[in-house]
């Protein structure tokens, strides 16, 4: 039997705009764990294919890294774009930058998600880029995600102290939104 996707997607889908706040996206993706059974099906042409999905929903051409360096093409990438967009040009040092100012740009144009995805890749695999996590914690507070903000500013504030960091540098939304 094969689970159709329709679930995972539906659950990003509505996470994306809740921003899982207050528990509900462990209690949703719970419950949605436990009612996927209902989509359960034998027949494989029935499925949703993401890939699909995602290429005929998008408006870009291709998902090269290309996209994050235009500004043009940056306003037309959407969520479900940047993990392709990973999936073709997986972070490393040498485009860390890319990723960092395509994120810089979707905060400054109130495209929190975007920015949310791309930071919490590159604060995943570079726990120690401190200027990632002030972002990061700018985009989730843009997205509603305040708890996230504080734990993401709080490391942020820890990291640029271990690091013997100027501390007067540190914008004073950071002191204003973890208090």
């Amino acid at each position: 039997m094969k689970l159709l996707n329709i679930t995972l997607l539906f659950a990003v889908v509505l996470l994306s705009c809740n921003g899982g706040k207050n528990g509900y996206a462990k209690k949703l993706s719970n419950s949605l764990i436990e009612d996927s059974v209902l989509f359960e099906t034998d027949h494989t042409s029935n499925s949703i294919d993401n890939e699909n999905w995602v290429s005929n929903n998008s408006l870009l051409d291709d998902y090269s890294l290309n996209n994050l360096e235009s500004e043009q093409s940056l306003r037309q990438i959407q969520w479900f774009d940047i993990p392709e967009i990973f999936k073709e040009s997986p972070l490393d040092m040498n485009n860390i930058s890319i990723y960092n100012d395509a994120a810089i740009f979707f905060c400054k144009n109130e495209m929190y998600n975007e920015a949310r995805i791309i930071l919490l890749e590159i604060t995943k695999k570079y726990p120690e880029k401190e200027d990632e996590w002030l972002t990061l914690g700018d985009a989730q507070w843009g997205n509603g995600d305040e708890e996230d903000a504080r734990e993401s500013y709080n490391i942020y504030l820890k990291l640029m102290k271990r690091g013997n960091k100027d501390l007067v540098q540190i914008p004073k939304r950071v002191y204003e939104r973890v208090d």
